[in-house]
């Protein structure tokens, strides 16, 4: 069991082992929920809509047995 304090406007610190074994970086979302016995945080990742639609072309390509290709400035309309 890790101690933590809250600190000026609500910030709290998340021990080091917690960071290291969720790979917490700074700037990362959690989802925060009350629950029974006390706070719930849980990392939360999103995925960046055009390097989706990147990785999905290339998965296609190579199905069809072609090379990936880079974006284009078509790509971003």
């Amino acid at each position: 069991m890790s101690l933590v304090r809250v600190r000026r406007a609500a910030q709290i610190t998340l021990p080091r082992d917690v960071r290291k074994k969720l790979d917490v970086r700074e700037d990362d979302f959690f989802d925060v929920q009350i629950v029974e016995d006390g706070v719930l945080l849980k990392p939360v990742s999103f995925v960046d809509r055009d390097v989706d639609k990147t990785q999905d072309h290339d998965k296609s390509t190579r199905a069809k047995g072609e090379s990936p290709r880079e974006p284009s400035d078509e790509d971003h309309d």
